[in-house]
């Protein structure tokens, strides 16, 4: 069994976190003790190997184990797609009811796997019998807590806190796995497609003036529900620059507000997240918000600047694709020419995943011309290239 700790303490709330670009860990080697254990017959001889890998959890601890894993629990469905990510899919033995609904995992690992239940409610005799090198969970600001995480740390199976989704920490996650099983060539390809895209963003985002950058209220599923800065659209809008309308908060709750605060911090931009695996039409949501009582006061309805996107876009280890999404949304002008579904096909030809949403973001910016906003259906069947 490996040995390794699991941590469920968050990080210092204060300050502002951007993380860019991989988290760079270093692999500790100690001496090989090499250890003979011979008996009276001429037995074999024992060699005990005490090299650990080192890699840092979603929170930022440290983590130390004995040895790489071979039987691999997945907690939630943004870690499995990740292991599948970096060519790692084969040390899955557990998954989630999440990943059983997702055919595109599915395809792509052992028919034999077997759910361990919720991410909220894993089956802890499940996986005791599954026999597994680690559990991965995730981590508490997911809002998937396990109910019964003290029953599985009682049980001696070795638990790590690995998200696989959020902006800031989905690189490190990914070195992380590739660590962890022994396949860091395929981490490293997938962190260096996260850091191509980074950049252009982060390049075409150089010398703004305060008057481009845009005061933005984030909404969740739940009506008047905000999302703050340590969400994963929180973490995409401070990457961007934008101001977040309900403040600098990074405390890990959802704040229910009332209608009156959304019209007085009148914001530039209203993006509102839809679990659309529901079967919720984005369109259908987009039409609400704007006919809200008193909402035809705010400058982003005036504007034409309410935008309700699926969540699973910043929900899956291609969350780097939801970034250049968001930087088309908030800085229109500055990238006119780039086309996220372009985005979206080059990542499912590096590493097999496209993407089984209908729909993304409503409405879409596909162009601008002449200082009219063109908005189209985004599909990536039937797209227009900019």
């Amino acid at each position: 069994m490996i040995t390794g700790r699991y941590m469920i303490s968050r990080r210092d709330s204060g300050g502002k976190t951007f993380v860019f670009f991989l988290v760079i860990v270093v692999l500790f080697f100690s001496s090989w003790c090499c250890g003979c254990t011979q008996e009276n017959r001429g037995s074999n001889q024992v060699i005990i190997p005490t090299e650990k890998i080192v890699f840092n959890d979603s929170l930022g601890n440290r983590v130390e184990l004995s040895h790489t894993a071979t039987r691999i629990v997945a907690g939630n469905s943004a870690v499995a797609e990740m292991l599948v990510t970096i060519g790692a899919g084969d040390r899955i033995v557990g998954i989630t009811d999440s990943v059983k609904i997702r055919p595109e995992i599915m395809e792509k690992i052992s028919p034999t796997v077997v759910s361990i239940g919720t991410a909220d409610t894993p089956d802890l005799e499940t996986i005791i019998t599954l026999k597994p090198d680690v559990l991965l969970l995730y981590g508490p600001s997911s809002g998937h807590q396990a109910q019964n995480l003290e029953r599985i740390l009682s049980s001696n199976i070795s638990v790590i806190t690995l998200d696989c989704y959020k902006f800031e920490g989905v690189s490190n996650d990914a070195y992380a796995l590739g660590v962890l099983t022994n396949n860091s060539d395929g981490a490293s390809k997938y962190i260096r497609f996260n850091q191509k895209y980074e950049h252009l963003v982060q390049s075409r985002l150089l010398n703004l003036t305060p008057e481009e950058i845009p005061r933005v209220y984030a909404e969740s599923s739940s009506d008047y529900t905000v999302l703050n800065r340590a969400t994963g659209i929180g973490q995409i809008l401070d990457a961007l620059h934008a101001r977040n309308a309900y403040g600098d908060s990074t405390t890990y709750e959802f704040p229910k507000l009332n209608p009156e605060w959304v019209i007085e911090k009148n914001p530039d931009i209203i993006l509102k997240s839809v679990e659309s695996i529901n079967g919720t039409n984005l369109s259908e949501v987009h039409s609400q918000i704007v006919s809200r009582t008193g909402y035809d006061q705010v400058k982003a309805v005036e504007d034409q600047r309410v935008f309700v996107y699926n969540s699973e876009i910043l929900g899956r280890p291609q969350v780097v694709i939801g970034l250049v999404y968001f930087a088309k949304v908030l800085y229109p002008d500055r990238f006119a020419d780039i086309d996220p579904v372009s985005i979206e096909e080059e990542y499912a030809q590096q590493f097999g995943f496209g993407s089984h949403m209908k729909e993304r973001l409503y409405p879409s910016i596909r162009s601008r011309i002449s200082g009219s906003i063109f908005y189209e259906n985004n599909t990536i069947r039937n797209s227009t290239r900019v």
